[in-house]
């Protein structure tokens, strides 16, 4: 041994210093290593987040739709007559409906993607008050089972004077629309609808309550 190596000669206590600082680096190699594997991961799993996300941008997002109201076999077409009838819907009316006149949409845009102004609606009103109940509780309930993604298009009419009957055509009204179902609720005065074009950045703005909606949509004619 020469006298450099004596004299520079680690002492024990030293020797466990380093070997504990030689640890605690690979330790902190292997977080290091860790945290930049779990980096990379979170920016794979980013980046196929994303792929999805443009997939589905490219295939259509899922939006509400109307609900069946019309059996397949209550239609039928013949030569040139095309025929409905109306005794066969998934709605349970104990009265036939009444099969309002056809009638054109107004041309404000807000249903654009679903129907637009020179289409026609066919619209169902229910014979009385027992198979309106009967209609505006099978709305509720299309909405409620599919969790909002069976939204019916409704023709409803909120008035000035709530206590004013919505089928009086001869009082103001406050908002009469055709728009799609976006929410049902309950709240301190009952149930609840809320409607809005689908074209609209918002909601509209008075809600509708069972009185209120007048009529179902069960078809546009293009």
């Amino acid at each position: 041994m020469n006298w450099f190596s004596f004299l520079f000669k680690p002492s024990s206590q030293e020797l466990a210093l380093s070997k504990k600082k030689i640890v605690e680096l690979e330790n902190r190699i292997r977080l290091l290593e860790a945290v930049a594997k779990g980096q990379q991961e979170t920016i794979v799993g980013q980046q196929e987040d994303i792929a999805d996300l443009l997939e589905q941008l490219s295939l259509g997002l899922e939006k509400p739709s109307p609900p069946d109201i019309v059996k397949l076999n209550a239609l039928s077409a013949v030569n040139t007559t095309f025929s409905l009838d109306f005794s066969l819907l998934n709605i349970p009316f104990t009265k036939p409906a009444k099969r309002l006149k056809i009638m054109g949409i107004p041309n404000t845009g807000s249903m654009d993607g679903a129907m637009d102004y020179g289409h026609n609606n066919l619209y169902l009103e229910p014979a009385d008050e027992e198979n309106h109940k009967i209609m505006v509780d099978w709305i509720a309930k299309q909405w409620q089972d599919s969790q909002g993604m069976l939204a019916s298009d409704c023709v409803y009419r909120v008035m000035v004077n709530p206590n004013a009957n919505p089928k009086d055509f001869s009082k103001p009204d406050k908002w009469y629309a055709i728009h799609r179902l976006i929410e049902v609720g309950n709240d301190s005065e009952g149930r609840y609808f809320w409607f809005g074009g689908i074209n609209n950045p918002a909601r509209d703005p008075f809600p509708a309550r069972d009185v209120n909606i007048l009529w179902l949509n069960i078809g546009t004619i293009f």
